[in-house]
């Protein structure tokens, strides 16, 4: 037993349409597809900022919370030290204390300059 399959091809132009129409919708599909692309790369780079700034936020946090943990040890050794009525150790929370609003100030600014370099212009 033989099969024979012919193809006929009509000269009417609808295979030529079909072809056509095909071209386009693949061109169609390839911008869509480069457009996703795109989008995905844009997605990434959001999630990498977005990931940094939370670095930027939790130091900040950890700079505040370390302030205020060291004003608090400052006014106990201060309190320490009147009640102790010792000079010597008052003496030494006052420079400890210039040290710490040298260092508040330092990083005050550092802060500062980072939310400024980091906030939009309106």
């Amino acid at each position: 037993m033989e099969i024979h399959i012919h193809i006929h091809h009509h000269q009417d132009g609808e295979m030529d349409k079909m072809f056509l129409e095909f071209q386009l919708l693949n061109k169609k599909i390839e911008q869509i597809m480069a457009t996703l692309a795109d989008i995905q790369a844009k997605n990434a780079a959001l999630i990498e900022a977005v990931a940094a700034e939370d670095t930027v936020i939790a130091s900040a946090v950890t700079l505040i919370e370390g302030n205020v943990t060291a004003l608090a040890d400052l006014k106990k050794q201060l309190a320490d030290a009147i009640a102790s009525n010792d000079p010597a150790a008052i003496q030494a929370v006052a420079d400890s204390m210039d040290s710490t609003i040298a260092d508040v100030t330092a990083k005050k600014q550092a802060l500062a300059d980072a939310v400024a370099a980091g906030t939009p212009a309106a």
